[in-house]
Protein backbone atom coordinates (compact mmCIF):
# COMPACT_ATOMS: atom_id res chain seq x y z
CA UNK A 1 0.00 0.00 0.00
CA UNK A 2 1.36 3.26 -1.06
CA UNK A 3 0.39 6.68 0.26
CA UNK A 4 1.54 10.01 -1.90
CA UNK A 5 0.66 13.29 -1.84
CA UNK A 6 0.17 15.20 -4.87
CA UNK A 7 1.47 18.74 -3.65
CA UNK A 8 4.97 19.49 -1.76
CA UNK A 9 4.97 20.46 1.58
CA UNK A 10 5.60 24.24 3.34
CA UNK A 11 8.36 23.52 6.31
CA UNK A 12 6.67 25.18 9.49
CA UNK A 13 8.46 26.50 12.41
CA UNK A 14 7.06 25.36 15.81
CA UNK A 15 7.99 28.70 17.46
CA UNK A 16 5.08 30.13 15.18
CA UNK A 17 2.63 28.09 16.41
CA UNK A 18 2.10 26.60 13.44
CA UNK A 19 -0.23 23.78 12.83
CA UNK A 20 1.90 20.91 13.28
CA UNK A 21 2.27 16.88 14.42
CA UNK A 22 3.55 16.60 17.74
CA UNK A 23 3.20 12.56 18.97
CA UNK A 24 0.93 10.00 18.77
CA UNK A 25 0.53 6.87 21.06
CA UNK A 26 1.02 3.01 19.97
CA UNK A 27 -1.86 1.18 18.40
CA UNK A 28 -4.33 -0.37 20.38
CA UNK A 29 -6.23 -2.96 18.38
CA UNK A 30 -7.28 -6.85 19.04
CA UNK A 31 -8.41 -9.49 16.82
CA UNK A 32 -10.68 -10.67 19.17
CA UNK A 33 -14.39 -12.01 18.56
CA UNK A 34 -16.20 -9.79 20.78
CA UNK A 35 -14.09 -6.31 20.94
CA UNK A 36 -16.11 -3.57 22.06
CA UNK A 37 -14.37 -1.32 24.12
CA UNK A 38 -10.64 -0.33 23.03
CA UNK A 39 -8.93 1.37 26.08
CA UNK A 40 -5.13 2.60 26.74
CA UNK A 41 -3.03 5.41 27.80
CA UNK A 42 -2.04 8.54 25.44
CA UNK A 43 -0.16 11.33 27.00
CA UNK A 44 -1.27 14.85 25.47
CA UNK A 45 1.48 17.07 25.85
CA UNK A 46 1.52 21.07 27.05
CA UNK A 47 1.62 22.14 23.34
CA UNK A 48 -1.32 20.32 21.88
CA UNK A 49 -4.32 22.32 20.68
CA UNK A 50 -6.12 19.34 19.06
CA UNK A 51 -6.39 15.56 19.83
CA UNK A 52 -6.99 13.19 16.80
CA UNK A 53 -8.65 9.69 17.58
CA UNK A 54 -8.56 7.47 14.30
CA UNK A 55 -10.35 4.30 13.52
CA UNK A 56 -10.67 1.40 12.13
CA UNK A 57 -12.06 -2.23 11.86
CA UNK A 58 -13.86 -5.21 9.64
CA UNK A 59 -17.03 -6.86 11.10
CA UNK A 60 -18.19 -9.88 9.25
CA UNK A 61 -22.01 -9.54 9.92
CA UNK A 62 -23.41 -6.36 9.93
CA UNK A 63 -22.55 -2.51 10.32
CA UNK A 64 -20.79 -1.76 13.95
CA UNK A 65 -20.76 2.03 14.56
CA UNK A 66 -17.72 2.96 16.94
CA UNK A 67 -20.39 5.76 18.53
CA UNK A 68 -17.63 7.64 20.65
CA UNK A 69 -14.20 8.07 21.13
CA UNK A 70 -13.08 9.44 24.74
CA UNK A 71 -10.46 10.91 26.43
CA UNK A 72 -10.43 11.39 30.23
CA UNK A 73 -13.78 11.00 30.12
CA UNK A 74 -14.26 13.78 27.55
CA UNK A 75 -15.63 12.93 24.36
CA UNK A 76 -14.13 13.44 21.07
CA UNK A 77 -16.34 15.19 18.15
CA UNK A 78 -17.16 12.38 15.11
CA UNK A 79 -15.58 14.23 11.88
CA UNK A 80 -15.95 11.75 9.13
CA UNK A 81 -17.02 8.15 9.16
CA UNK A 82 -16.08 6.34 5.63
CA UNK A 83 -17.70 2.71 5.16
CA UNK A 84 -17.38 -0.28 2.95
CA UNK A 85 -20.15 -2.41 2.06
CA UNK A 86 -21.38 -1.87 5.76
CA UNK A 87 -19.21 -3.94 7.34
CA UNK A 88 -15.46 -1.96 7.41
CA UNK A 89 -15.54 1.39 8.48
CA UNK A 90 -12.71 4.09 9.65
CA UNK A 91 -13.55 7.22 11.16
CA UNK A 92 -11.48 10.29 12.73
CA UNK A 93 -13.04 11.64 16.25
CA UNK A 94 -10.89 15.17 17.41
CA UNK A 95 -10.94 17.50 20.40
CA UNK A 96 -9.97 20.86 20.41
CA UNK A 97 -7.97 22.12 23.58
CA UNK A 98 -7.97 18.68 25.19
CA UNK A 99 -6.98 18.09 28.91
CA UNK A 100 -2.93 17.77 29.08
CA UNK A 101 -1.61 14.57 30.73
CA UNK A 102 -1.76 11.01 30.87
CA UNK A 103 -5.26 9.69 30.98
CA UNK A 104 -7.42 6.62 29.33
CA UNK A 105 -7.96 6.83 25.64
CA UNK A 106 -10.69 4.64 24.43
CA UNK A 107 -12.81 3.83 21.26
CA UNK A 108 -16.55 2.28 22.16
CA UNK A 109 -17.93 0.58 19.57
CA UNK A 110 -21.85 -0.44 19.59
CA UNK A 111 -21.64 -4.22 19.11
CA UNK A 112 -18.78 -6.47 19.02
CA UNK A 113 -15.98 -6.63 16.43
CA UNK A 114 -15.14 -10.41 15.41
CA UNK A 115 -12.23 -9.83 12.78
CA UNK A 116 -9.97 -6.58 13.51
CA UNK A 117 -10.41 -3.16 15.04
CA UNK A 118 -7.80 -0.56 15.47
CA UNK A 119 -7.32 3.32 17.34
CA UNK A 120 -4.54 5.07 18.04
CA UNK A 121 -4.30 8.96 19.13
CA UNK A 122 -2.64 11.82 17.63
CA UNK A 123 -1.51 15.21 18.90
CA UNK A 124 -1.15 18.25 16.90
CA UNK A 125 -0.25 21.36 18.03
CA UNK A 126 -1.00 24.97 16.35
CA UNK A 127 -4.63 23.86 15.21
CA UNK A 128 -7.53 26.12 16.29
CA UNK A 129 -10.01 24.22 13.81
CA UNK A 130 -11.31 21.29 11.28
CA UNK A 131 -10.60 22.43 8.11
CA UNK A 132 -12.12 19.78 6.06
CA UNK A 133 -12.38 16.07 5.21
CA UNK A 134 -12.64 13.61 2.57
CA UNK A 135 -12.85 10.27 1.60
CA UNK A 136 -14.64 7.28 -0.06
CA UNK A 137 -15.18 3.52 0.07
CA UNK A 138 -13.28 1.51 -3.04
CA UNK A 139 -13.74 -2.38 -2.95
CA UNK A 140 -10.92 -2.67 -4.43
CA UNK A 141 -6.79 -2.53 -5.15
CA UNK A 142 -5.03 -0.35 -7.14
CA UNK A 143 -4.43 3.56 -7.12
CA UNK A 144 -7.22 5.94 -5.73
CA UNK A 145 -7.41 9.49 -4.97
CA UNK A 146 -9.27 12.30 -2.74
CA UNK A 147 -9.11 15.99 -3.20
CA UNK A 148 -8.93 18.34 -0.18
CA UNK A 149 -9.46 21.96 -0.10
CA UNK A 150 -7.96 23.70 2.59
CA UNK A 151 -9.20 27.68 3.12
CA UNK A 152 -5.78 28.26 4.73
CA UNK A 153 -2.29 26.43 5.37
CA UNK A 154 -2.90 23.11 7.76
CA UNK A 155 -1.52 19.46 8.32
CA UNK A 156 -3.47 16.26 6.99
CA UNK A 157 -4.35 13.20 8.81
CA UNK A 158 -5.21 10.58 6.79
CA UNK A 159 -6.81 6.68 8.11
CA UNK A 160 -6.72 4.60 4.84
CA UNK A 161 -8.15 0.56 5.32
CA UNK A 162 -6.96 -2.08 3.15
CA UNK A 163 -8.20 -5.60 3.56
CA UNK A 164 -7.95 -8.98 1.61
CA UNK A 165 -9.09 -12.52 2.06
CA UNK A 166 -5.89 -14.28 1.80
CA UNK A 167 -2.96 -14.26 4.07
CA UNK A 168 -1.01 -11.76 1.90
CA UNK A 169 -1.51 -8.15 3.51
CA UNK A 170 -0.54 -4.80 2.11
CA UNK A 171 2.48 -2.87 2.75
CA UNK A 172 2.55 0.93 3.16
CA UNK A 173 5.51 3.28 2.26
CA UNK A 174 5.22 7.03 1.91
CA UNK A 175 7.91 8.79 -0.57
CA UNK A 176 9.00 12.65 -0.75
CA UNK A 177 8.05 14.99 1.11
CA UNK A 178 8.79 13.29 4.15
CA UNK A 179 6.15 11.52 6.68
CA UNK A 180 5.64 9.36 8.90
CA UNK A 181 3.73 6.59 9.80
CA UNK A 182 1.85 4.91 11.78
CA UNK A 183 0.95 1.16 10.53
CA UNK A 184 -1.07 -2.05 12.70
CA UNK A 185 -1.57 -5.44 10.74
CA UNK A 186 -3.72 -7.94 12.15
CA UNK A 187 -4.16 -11.33 11.19
CA UNK A 188 -7.24 -13.33 12.53
CA UNK A 189 -6.37 -17.26 12.07
CA UNK A 190 -9.32 -18.52 12.42
CA UNK A 191 -10.62 -16.28 9.39
CA UNK A 192 -7.60 -15.94 7.43
CA UNK A 193 -8.06 -12.27 6.33
CA UNK A 194 -5.38 -9.79 5.94
CA UNK A 195 -6.02 -6.09 7.79
CA UNK A 196 -4.22 -3.26 7.86
CA UNK A 197 -5.32 0.49 8.61
CA UNK A 198 -2.57 2.62 8.25
CA UNK A 199 -2.34 6.41 10.29
CA UNK A 200 -0.32 9.07 8.53
CA UNK A 201 0.43 12.50 8.85
CA UNK A 202 1.38 15.43 6.55
CA UNK A 203 4.28 18.65 6.90
CA UNK A 204 1.81 21.89 6.81
CA UNK A 205 0.45 22.33 3.49
CA UNK A 206 -0.68 25.45 1.76
CA UNK A 207 -3.89 26.19 0.95
CA UNK A 208 -5.37 25.22 -1.83
CA UNK A 209 -6.35 21.96 -3.19
CA UNK A 210 -4.00 18.79 -1.99
CA UNK A 211 -4.59 15.71 -3.34
CA UNK A 212 -3.74 12.32 -1.26
CA UNK A 213 -3.29 8.85 -3.35
CA UNK A 214 -3.19 5.58 -2.01
CA UNK A 215 -1.90 2.12 -3.74
CA UNK A 216 -3.72 -0.38 -2.38
CA UNK A 217 -2.35 -2.92 -4.45
CA UNK A 218 -3.97 -6.26 -4.13
CA UNK A 219 -6.13 -4.79 -1.36
CA UNK A 220 -10.43 -5.61 -1.08
CA UNK A 221 -12.93 -3.43 1.05
CA UNK A 222 -10.48 -0.41 0.30
CA UNK A 223 -11.00 2.78 1.80
CA UNK A 224 -10.01 6.42 2.01
CA UNK A 225 -10.65 9.00 4.80
CA UNK A 226 -8.63 12.21 5.42
CA UNK A 227 -8.71 15.21 7.34
CA UNK A 228 -7.21 18.38 7.64
CA UNK A 229 -6.61 20.82 10.67
CA UNK A 230 -5.62 24.48 10.72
Amino acid sequence: MTATLGILAVAGDDTLGLPRYISSSNWNETASSSATDLQWQHTVTADTTCLVICAGWTDSASPTTANNAYFNGVSLTRYNTVVYSSNSQTQIFYLLNPPKGTFTARSLYAGSIDRLSAAMAINLGGVKEVLTSGGNSLGSGGTRSVTLSLSKPGVIVGAPWGYNSGTGVPTLTMPAPPNSIQAQTSSNSSSGYGKRITVFYTPLQPAGSVVCSVNFGIGDNTILNFAAFG
